[in-house]
């Protein structure tokens, strides 16, 4: 069951993912996930309706991206 929203923009296709994937997709915990928003080192979510949020996938990759490696 895939609970990601896919928009197509173009070419772009961005996907919002829900917070569950958040965490499978970047290995950090829900609780984590929040601190991490509240001190300005992880994207943002959009609402997507009254109750629920969403990250975009393109934010998601690049904050992964941008973590440094283990040498």
């Amino acid at each position: 069951f895939n609970t990601s929203k896919e928009i197509y923009i173009g070419l772009l296709n961005l996907r919002l993912l829900r917070l569950k994937e958040v965490c499978r997709t970047t290995g950090l915990s829900r609780s984590s996930v929040y601190v991490a928003m509240k001190h300005g080192t992880f994207p943002g979510s959009v609402r997507i309706s009254l109750r629920a949020v969403a990250w975009k996938s393109t934010e998601i990759e690049a904050w992964i991206a941008s973590r440094p490696s283990v040498s």
